[in-house]
């Protein structure tokens, strides 16, 4: 019922509409305070363990980095030589 409850709130945006939502399709409902209640004591469970979930994910950040770029070029021919690959230098 719980779970109803939430996913409905959730899904109305607004606690009356919700209640009006649950006792049409259930036949029966807990007040609109009730369902007030219900989703502020879930919405804190869940956010704490959405907290606890990304502190076990958080990234350690390396305290050294090494970037490398190399834009050179590779001397392939021997010196005052004709075009091609002759001798690798």
């Amino acid at each position: 019922m719980i779970a109803a409850v939430i996913h409905v709130v959730g899904e109305t945006r607004s606690f009356e509409r919700a209640e009006l939502t649950l006792r049409h399709v259930l036949g029966h409902a807990p007040s609109p305070k009730t369902i007030e209640r219900l989703a502020h004591q879930v919405g804190g469970e869940l956010a704490a363990l959405h907290a606890i979930q990304a502190a076990e994910k958080e990234v350690v950040v390396p305290a050294v980095a090494v970037v490398s770029c190399d834009g050179g070029r590779i001397r392939t021919r021997a010196a005052n030589a004709r075009p091609g690959v002759h001798d690798a230098a």
